[in-house]
């Protein structure tokens, strides 16, 4: 992530933080403007933690590899250029998948049928040799 976004990280936490001292100090509402006032600056220090979480995420260092299947556990695993294997892929596992030439953020999930598929925008079922790369977080 360049500079830029890092710096930008900087602001979103400085902001964060003065904007939670500020609804410390006024907490007490009084009036339907000011619950209001109070619930939408709750609103943006949500937003800004998620924004700030995701500069994290995007900031991690990557592992690149394929797809393989435990064939005995049927569950996936990915196995990185060094020759490392990760744990076995369970739903809810974030991943990202090389999809139409483009890295996409998503996550594993399964069908009722216990078929496992990359949840992010376009719901393709996992196959072996799938390049995925995963977020060292």
């Amino acid at each position: 992530m360049n500079s830029a976004y890092k710096e930008a990280k900087q602001i979103v936490d400085e902001a964060k933080r003065k904007l939670e001292k500020l609804l410390e100090e006024k907490s007490t509402t009084k009036t339907f403007e000011d619950e209001e006032a109070y619930y939408t600056l709750s609103g943006i220090i949500d937003r800004l933690t998620s924004a700030s979480s995701t500069f994290d995420y995007l900031d991690s260092p990557v592992k690149e590899g394929i797809l393989e299947l435990d064939s005995v556990r049927e569950k996936y695993y990915i196995l990185y250029e060094n020759g490392e294997t990760s744990s076995l892929l369970s739903c809810g596992n974030a991943l990202e998948a090389f999809l139409n030439d483009d890295w996409v953020i998503g996550r594993v999930e399964a069908t009722s049928k216990g078929e496992y598929y990359f949840y992010g925008s376009e719901k393709p079922l996992l196959f072996p040799g799938m390049t995925v790369r995963k977020r060292i977080v």
